[in-house]
């Protein structure tokens, strides 16, 4: 056995006796004869690892340990290490250096504690995108709509005037009753204030989808120009439903396929430390989730582009993003069932 070896062992003998503390801790019970092999085996580290007579006991170590680690699943000798292993804490030590307060602060964590910090910011870069893009997206939208409601009012309300002042034309022809005529003038005011009404709506409306846009350079419009000002309000709304679309139809179902997906890394992180489970080897399994979650969920809002009705209420293309996000599985489960469907054995 070389020294690399003879350190492995070691280790091991190391990692034993924190499965047994955990077991301790846990309330596992223990068998007295498996306990006995596991505390005998501190024996094995102050001797010779070549030496032929320690390799009985080596054996009933191996075996032993291989027992315990049984009885204390989900917890394993590489979780319970690297749970009571640290790091230094780069932000405390810097704050010791800056603060310089004398003050003894923790410079050393955790791998899992790092883990849980790692996928805490994860969650709430996750969290912030959702809520710029999805904020973003429904202001633009209600903006938009709302211009395009006004726009449709001064165009039917104008059309109207022309038709009363028609009417009070042929009114005054046929020499209409006063109160007839005065009842047109009436008709002719109200559309008039609605015109007003509705033109500053626009007006406002237009002000905020030119505000959204912030990063367009739009030439300036002469205030006796109604016409270049109306093209140009319809340009600006027609790039701000382009730059909507471009966010419904790919970056909110990413968006929130992320953030279901830090919050299954955020759930299972809590899973592990809770049955001590946690290796840094799930931390690759974890990073590939959130690849998955962020595909998984873009594919789904492309399944469901408009609100599905379930029996609890109506689900829309975002929910199931953050759904599929957070599991994954039921995506793939679909899928291989199509696939299964369509190929032969």
């Amino acid at each position: 056995m070389t020294m690399a070896d003879c350190s492995e062992l070691k280790e091991s003998i190391a990692d034993a006796q924190r499965l047994l503390q955990y077991a301790s801790i846990k309330g596992i019970e223990v068998p007295p004869d498996l306990l006995a092999q596991i505390v005998g085996a501190q024996a094995l580290s102050i001797t010779e690892s070549e030496d032929p007579a320690t390799f009985k006991g080596q054996e009933e170590f191996w075996s032993a340990l291989s027992k315990l680690s049984v009885l204390t699943k989900p917890a394993t000798t590489d979780s319970v290490r690297h749970a009571a292993a640290s790091k230094p804490d780069r932000w405390a030590t810097l704050w010791a250096r800056i603060s310089r307060s004398g003050v003894r602060v923790p410079v050393q964590t955790s791998t899992s504690e790092l883990a849980v910090r790692k996928a805490r910011f994860w969650a709430l870069v996750g969290l912030l995108l959702v809520a710029i893009f999805q904020s973003y997206y429904e202001v633009g939208q209600s903006t938009a709509t709302k211009y395009t409601q006004a726009s449709t009012v001064v165009a039917e309300e104008r059309m109207r005037g022309k038709e009363l002042t028609e009417a009070r034309s042929r009114a005054l022809l046929a020499k209409a009753a006063e109160f007839e005529i005065s009842r047109i003038d009436q008709e002719h005011a109200k559309s008039r204030l609605k015109i007003a009404e509705a033109s500053e709506q626009t007006e406002r409306r237009g002000h905020w989808m030119k505000a959204m846009l912030f990063w367009h350079q739009w030439p300036a419009i002469a205030a006796d120009d109604p016409q270049a000002a109306s093209a140009q309000t319809l340009r600006i709304q027609g790039i701000l439903e382009g730059w909507l679309a471009l966010l419904r139809n790919f970056v909110l179902p990413i968006a929130w396929s992320f953030l279901g997906a830090a919050l299954y890394v955020s759930r299972a992180l809590a899973e592990d430390i809770r049955g001590m489970a946690y290796a840094p080897e799930r931390a690759i399994l974890h990073r590939s989730r959130y690849y998955m979650g962020m595909v998984a969920g873009f594919v789904a809002a492309k399944f469901f582009p408009t609100s599905a009705g379930v029996d609890f209420g109506e689900v829309t293309p975002f929910a199931v993003a953050l759904l599929v996000g957070y599991s994954v599985e039921v995506l793939f489960a679909l899928l291989d069932k199509l696939i299964g469907a369509f190929s032969t054995k």
